[in-house]
Order: structure tokens, then C-alpha cells, then sequence
């Protein structure tokens, strides 16, 4: 299937084999390219997908129309001229014409209308809960004469942008995480945008979600791939019973808080009757300068209407864990690591190996990064059980125990999976221990 090997057991374990570009032929790069071109045109498709489905939902007979005429065009080639054949392991454009058919429209429709509609709401409700905590967020950071406000913003954000170049390229320095103004600036750049991505990323495990994306993608799938997404689709399953029992968030590299905010306010508006998670750990290298920017302040407002208790430490992930850190991440039910590989690239092996083996039997890890290429680093790691860029006498037996599932766009298309990009976003990757 594309050259990608899939090794699956009894555990539905799903682990690609990933090469390097320098390692493909030039076949293989024309095949991978040929992959891009064809992700590009399922996010084109997907889109307008959607856009039908809640138009049926909303009974608007007008943009539902709009959107089968908009997407007839692109399958027939005038929207891009993209073409593909059964032959080539592309998409079958017949199968994909059946949206346009009674069945498709009835297929398309989730089992339970109303089903759609409360996933809807709770993803509005806890990103407007994420959106609450962000204003009042601001106005402890804006808390000075009115009429510098919109100076100190300005300042904020331009001192903010050297930062978070830095962190993009992984050449941040602790000197750079000594100016107030810089840190606020990458709050408010940030914070909200990264919060809502964890609580939209969450939400495509949903039952309901699942079951439309089945409806969507299974017809225009071969056997091969169908079987490598149902077993993805049971660890799937799995996460979001794991996700219901959550009540101890890690959020290593936490930063502002973003990521911490956005998963417990998933947790309280997605599964009725969850009140406030027990504890939430920040962990980061700069926790000293984070606090005196912002986590003091937002600790305030997530006590205890959020959170029952909220501890900000400190962690280096390019070291092995002390005994405090060890004892955090034992009592996690669940950890946070957005953009963390990338700043720390290649220097996090130790310390996530030691922390898969400490974490419990079911815990769940989040990681989003710009680019799925630490990621697919992740999983040849967990798949091969060495790294060729770590010292010799790691042993990362441990890492076998995680089994992943993608949340970007590429998740519920897996011959997508082993690309080095991603449209619309980054790259999301969650994992459970088993």
C-alpha cells in the first residue's frame, strides 16, 4: 500500500514504516508528491462536505445546492483539474460524485441528528469558556492606564515575534524569556489559538464525529486502507473512553497555559456532570518567568472553578526527570506537549522514554507540532525500538507500549498519514498507553 508497511496484532497495534526523503527513489518521491497533490484535493472536497451536511441539518436548501454545484465542478476538474484513478491507489471521483446522490445525503446524516447538534454546542461551549478565561486573562495583564493600553499591546506583540521565531528554529535562550513584554505578547498571539485547538482536536473522537466520518470517508476507500482505519478507528475509541475518566492534566513545556485551559475546558463542557479536575501540573524550563508574566494570574481565575488545585513548576524534557517531576507525572491521567519536540528536536528521548514508563496504563499523550517530522520521529522510534541520534545505551523498549492515532487532516486518511506536512494546521498526534 504505497510502500508503507503496517504491522498489526491482536492490540491493533498501527505503526507505519516512515522513510526520510533522502532515503525514497525517484518513483517513491513522484508517489509521495502525487500523495500531496491528492491531500490537498481531499481537504478541497472535505470542506465542502461538510458545508452540505449542515446545510441538510439547517434544512437550506440554497447553499446546500451552492455547495453540490461547487463541488461537481471540482470533481469534474474545473475547481483544480485534479484527476485521479482506482488504478493509481488515488481517489475514485465516481464514489465521491454519491454525495450528490439520496443515499449519500441520508448516509451522510449521523444516526441522531440532535447528536451533531450537541457536539456542536459543546465544542461552542468550551471554546467560549476557553474565550472567558482569555479575556479575563488580558485584563489582569492590561491592568494599567487606559490610555497605554493599546501601546503596551503593540510592544507586547512586536517583542513577541524574535520569541517566537526562536522557538520555531529551537534556538531559544533564557534570556529571551526575561522580557515580560515578550512572554505577553506570545499570550496573546497564542493562548487562544492554541486552547481551541486542543478542544476541536478532542472533539473528532466523539462518537458522533466518528460515525459522520465513516458515513464520509468509507466510500472512497480500497480494502486495504478500510482495515488499517478500523483498527485505527478502535484506538480511536479507546482514547475517548480514557478521555471521559480524565482527571489529573499534565502540560509539559505549559507556557502561558494555553494547552492546560483548552483540555479542561473540553473535559467540563463535553462529559455531563464533570465538575473541576482534581489537579493541573505546569511544567516548564522558564516556570519562574511564565508565572511572573501570566500563570500566577491564570492560576487565580482556574481555581477553583476549573481546577481544585494548580501547580507550576519546573521540568527540563532534555534531561532525565528529579523525583518531584517523577511523582507528577505517576498521578497524570493525561499529558500535554504542543510544539515541544520541535524547540527541543532530537534532545527529548531520555525524558519521554522515562516518561511512558512511568505514566499508568491508559494514560493519554497530546502532541502537536507545525510539522509531523518529530512525530514520525516518535513513531520509528516506538516501531524500531532505537534511534540512531541517541546515545547507544538508551533501552526505548517502553515507547512499544503507546499506540497512536492522528486528530489533523490526515486522520481518517491513512495513506496520508506518512507525509511531511499537513494542510490546514499541524500536525496532531495522540497516543495511549496499553
Amino acid at each position: 500500500m504505497n510502500g508503507k508497511r503496517i504491522i498489526m496484532n491482536n492490540d491493533h497495534d498501527f505503526r507505519p514504516e516512515y522513510k526520510s526523503n533522502k532515503l525514497l527513489t525517484p518513483s517513491e518521491r513522484m508517489a509521495k508528491k502525487k500523495l500531496r497533490n491528492e491531500l490537498k484535493f481531499h481537504r478541497r472536497v472535505n470542506k465542502l462536505q461538510t458545508r452540505i451536511r449542515h446545510a441538510i441539518v439547517r434544512n437550506d436548501p440554497v447553499v446546500q445546492r451552492s455547495a453540490m454545484d461547487e463541488l461537481g465542478d471540482l470533481l469534474s476538474g474545473g475547481g483544480g483539474g485534479c484527476h485521479y484513478s482506482d488504478g493509481s491507489g488515488g481517489l475514485n471521483c465516481q464514489r465521491l460524485q454519491r454525495i450528490d446522490t439520496p443515499s449519500y445525503r441520508s448516509a451522510s446524516r449521523p444516526s441522531n441528528v440532535n447528536d451533531d447538534h450537541d457536539d456542536n454546542d459543546r465544542e461552542r461551549a468550551a471554546l467560549d469558556g476557553v474565550l472567558s478565561v482569555f479575556r479575563r486573562l488580558l485584563s489582569y495583564v492590561d491592568d494599567i492606564d487606559k490610555e497605554r493600553i493599546r501601546s503596551e499591546r503593540m510592544n507586547q506583540i512586536e517583542k513577541s515575534r524574535d520569541l517566537l521565531w526562536n522557538m520555531t528554529k529551537g534556538t531559544q535562550s533564557k534570556f529571551m524569556f526575561r522580557d515580560i513584554s515578550a512572554l505577553r505578547g506570545y499570550a496573546r498571539r497564542k493562548f487562544h489559538g492554541r486552547a481551541a485547538l486542543i478542544i476541536k482536536s478532542m472533539n473528532k473522537l466523539s462518537p458522533t464525529s466518528l460515525e459522520m466520518a465513516a458515513c464520509s470517508f468509507n466510500l472512497r476507500m480500497d480494502c486495504n486502507e478500510l482495515q488499517v482505519l478500523e483498527d485505527q478507528r478502535v484506538i480511536m475509541t479507546l482514547c475517548w473512553g480514557k478521555l471521559r475518566d480524565v482527571e489529573r492534566v499534565c502540560s509539559l513545556g505549559c507556557g502561558p497555559g494555553n494547552d492546560a485551559v483548552g483540555m479542561i475546558s473540553f473535559l467540563k463542557h463535553f462529559f455531563e456532570g464533570k465538575g473541576p479536575v482534581e489537579c493541573v501540573y505546569m511544567l516548564d524550563y522558564y516556570i519562574n518567568e511564565w508565572r511572573g508574566a501570566i500563570l500566577d494570574d491564570l492560576v487565580d481565575i482556574l481555581v477553583p472553578e476549573f481546577a481544585i488545585r494548580v501547580d507550576c513548576e519546573g521540568c527540563d524534557v532534555t534531561n532525565t526527570m528529579d523525583d518531584d517531576t517523577v511523582e507528577r507525572c505517576m498521578d497524570s491521567d493525561i499529558f500535554l506537549l504542543s510544539y515541544l519536540l520541535t524547540e527541543t528536536r532530537n534532545n527529548w528521548d531520555r525524558f519521554l522514554v522515562q516518561l511512558v514508563d512511568l505514566a499508568r496504563v491508559g494514560a493519554l499523550f497530546y502532541f502537536a507540532e507545525p510539522t509531523p517530522w518529530q512525530l514520525h520521529r516518535l513513531m520509528r522510534i516506538c516501531a524500531d525500538g532505537r534511534s540512531s541520534s541517541a546515545a547507544s545505551d538508551m533501552n526505548y523498549s517502553s515507547l512499544s507500549r503507546l499506540r497512536f492515532v492522528w486528530l489533523d487532516s490526515s486522520m481518517h486518511l491513512p495513506n496520508m498519514q506518512k507525509l511531511d506536512g499537513r494542510n490546514g494546521g499541524p500536525a496532531i498526534l495522540l497516543g495511549v498507553k496499553v
